[in-house]
């Protein structure tokens, strides 16, 4: 793949031959397309299956990583998407093809310098899961807003149906959240993640496994 920089014509768009050119975040970038015959190897089909798996798990948190690598896509000049596969297919995947999976612990969802949450907990309740956290009251951090994921990777359903979202919860200073989920939710195996929004401006803490539940 090749990127034009200031190029005299203007930005080059369409195909030439087995080359393709096409404009991204404002760059020009030509790449040649084409056929490959051959059988791929064990060590790209470990690729593939690594990349299957790091976008299915992103793709259910969407709107949550559009929030939290924002900051660091623009950096890059990269999508939030991008970033987001960039950072977790090398540290959060674990298993070996063709069994890799999500490590979730290690899977982040946000990039940022705002700080984090102290004393983090989740339980589950008869009408959803309260999450904890001690207070800051702070007034430089006491107003940030926690975003919640949670994540149901046994779920039997459209991607979109596989997690709950919050992106403007609770403020730091009150400690806790709650995120009400029906009774067949609540029965499912559960990954939960928070991250913090800084209550002016676009910054957010890194994103932070508050763990699993069934």
């Amino acid at each position: 793949m090749a990127v034009f920089r200031n190029n005299l014509l203007g930005a080059i768009r369409g195909r030439v031959g087995n080359m393709v050119s096409y404009v991204v975040l404002g760059k020009n970038v030509v790449r040649m397309i084409g056929q490959n015959n051959k059988p791929p190897t064990e060590k790209q089909l470990a690729n593939r299956q690594a990349m299957k798996v790091i976008c299915e798990v992103l793709s259910m948190a969407k709107p949550f990583t559009r929030i939290g690598f924002d900051a660091e896509a623009k950096l890059r000049s990269l999508y939030p998407q991008n970033v987001g596969i960039s950072v977790n297919k090398p540290a959060a995947l674990k298993g070996v093809y063709p069994q890799i999976e999500v490590d979730y612990p290690k899977l982040k969802l946000s990039m940022g310098s705002v700080p984090g949450l102290m004393g983090l907990t989740v339980v589950a309740e008869d009408d959803g899961l309260c999450i904890t956290w001690t207070p800051v009251l702070d007034w430089q951090y006491m107003h940030d807003r926690i975003m919640v994921v949670v994540y149901f990777p046994e779920l039997a359903a459209e991607k979109h149906e596989k997690s709950c979202i919050e992106l403007s919860g609770a403020r730091r200073s009150e400690g806790i959240e709650r995120i009400p989920l029906s009774s067949a939710l609540l029965s499912q195996r559960m990954e939960v993640f928070v991250a913090m929004r800084a209550a002016c401006g676009a910054d957010v803490s890194d994103s932070q496994y508050a763990g699993r539940l069934n």
